[in-house]
């Protein structure tokens, strides 16, 4: 029991760790869309004074985006 507890935190771990990677690389590679999410975080962060909250995630759109583009280029599945 306790194995298969272990087995499901490091799978969900690993596709974490590996879908941000890949969007860490994808943002490495286009800089022109690497500032227009960050002007997007900026903008959203200035609304909440710097307070990372879930309605704020829930306002970024474009990096909802960013992250549904990289699991189409790279998915976890494969």
């Amino acid at each position: 029991m306790v194995g298969q507890c272990v087995m499901f935190f490091v799978a969900g771990y690993d596709t974490t760790a590996t879908t941000l990677a890949h969007a860490s690389y994808f943002l490495a590679l286009n800089p022109e869309i690497q500032n227009k999410l960050f002007a997007e975080l900026r903008e959203i962060l200035k609304k909440t004074e710097g307070e990372l909250t879930y309605e704020a995630l829930q306002r970024m759109k474009y990096l909802d985006n960013v992250i549904a583009e990289t699991l189409r280029l790279y998915p976890v599945t494969s």
